[in-house]
């Protein structure tokens, strides 16, 4: 049988510190069903909770939510300082919610948008878009609109460019696609521009780490100290190894022979 349902499918890529995204409508689902559907994006890899109900791990996708508001809680493998980022999202029949969150080392440093569309009647497209912090500057393919919360129609079915800043954040870009008929709601948490602390060597000679409990059974050893380094390798809980440098929320260690990286200092506490 074919397969028929009405979503907006995003994907996305990393450029520049930014996420880029693409819509696409795909078909409608027979007048009579009335399903939602709900796509999660998370970096590090998170656990999906929806209204409390476990949904797996991310990237999730699925197409047969009943439709309604919902606290959507996600739960990240490992992060620096904080545990769990959650909102409330809404979820329209036959169309697709997506939601995209990067964690950085505090709530403040993270960044992410929810994308939602609804169906209006009317014929022409509409973005609205709502920011953290309120009042972010909003460009769309490179013209300003004014500050955010800001509601803007008039748009035909196609692809646009909308761009979000605001001063001692990091600014955001990423691709739409709007349709007659629909409105696209944005929401997106800008990220603060967080002044580096470099890291300082250990001050005693023959400092170690132990590994804590984490609530994966392990910890990432990454190539920088920010969760989107790439990974070298894996640590265990009550694992020790020897303490090279400090970082804001992080060390670094020797994990290996001769190979060095870095791990949240959450999950690690310095020894003799």
């Amino acid at each position: 049988m074919k397969r028929a349902y009405l979503f907006l499918f995003l994907g996305f890529a990393f450029l520049g510190g930014a996420v880029f995204w693409g819509g696409k409508l795909i078909a409608a689902l027979p007048k009579k069903t009335s399903f939602a559907g709900l796509r999660v994006e998370t970096l590090p890899q998170s656990q999906i909770f929806l209204n409390e109900k476990n949904l797996g791990q991310t990237p999730f996708e699925g197409e047969k939510i009943l439709p309604g508001e919902y606290l959507l809680r996600l739960l990240p493998e490992e992060t620096a300082s904080f545990s769990a980022w959650e909102r409330k999202i809404k979820l329209n029949p036959r169309l697709l919610t997506y939601v995209n969150y990067l964690f950085g080392a505090t709530e403040k440093d993270s960044a992410g948008e929810i994308l939602t569309l609804e169906k209006t009647g009317s014929g022409k497209g509409e973005i609205v878009v709502v920011s953290d912090p309120d009042g972010a500057s909003v460009f769309i393919d490179g013209k300003e609109q004014g500050a955010a919360p800001k509601a803007l129609s008039g748009f035909e079915k196609g692809e646009h460019q909308i761009s979000i800043s605001f001063p001692g954040y990091h600014a955001r870009s990423f691709t739409v696609k709007t349709w007659t008929g629909h409105k696209l709601l944005v929401s997106v948490k800008l990220a603060a521009v967080v002044k580096e602390v470099p890291p300082k060597a250990s001050e005693s000679a023959g400092l170690r780490v132990r590994i804590l409990e984490t609530p994966t059974g392990w910890l990432r050893v990454r190539e920088e100290p920010v969760l989107s380094a790439a990974e070298l390798g894996k640590v265990k809980p009550g694992e020790e190894y020897p303490l090279l440098e400090e970082g804001k929320d992080w060390f670094k260690i020797q994990h290996e022979e001769e190979k060095e990286g870095w791990i949240s200092a959450s999950y690690a506490e310095k020894i003799e």
